[in-house]
């Protein structure tokens, strides 16, 4: 399975620190707000060489898809995929403290 949990989602989205926005902007190629789910897969499949397989797509849809019509809106995309700034600075905090320097 590819994610078992929202903590499994929250650890990776944090390890990557990706650009949510051009990602979700780069998706949406006719602006319409939101994308399918397929367009999702396709996506990912093209940028990434990654093949989403469908027991793996319950997981994305709850995630990604809240009402479960298939379609993924931009504000969804945003709150699943994007580091907050305060949970940007936890991390600048953890790796402080561990370190006994700053690690920016």
């Amino acid at each position: 399975m590819l994610v078992a949990t929202a903590q499994d989602i929250h650890e990776q989205r944090n390890k990557l620190q990706l650009d949510a926005e051009r990602i979700f902007t780069d998706m949406d190629k006719f602006n319409m707000g939101y994308i399918s789910t397929s367009t999702f897969v396709t996506w990912v499949f093209d940028n990434c060489g990654f093949h989403i397989c469908d027991e793996d797509m319950a997981g994305i849809e709850a995630a990604l898809d809240g009402q479960v019509n298939y379609r993924i809106s931009r504000e969804n995309f945003m709150l699943a995929i994007e580091v907050s700034q305060e949970e940007e600075d936890q991390v600048k905090r953890r790796s402080f403290n561990a370190s006994g320097r700053f690690n920016a």
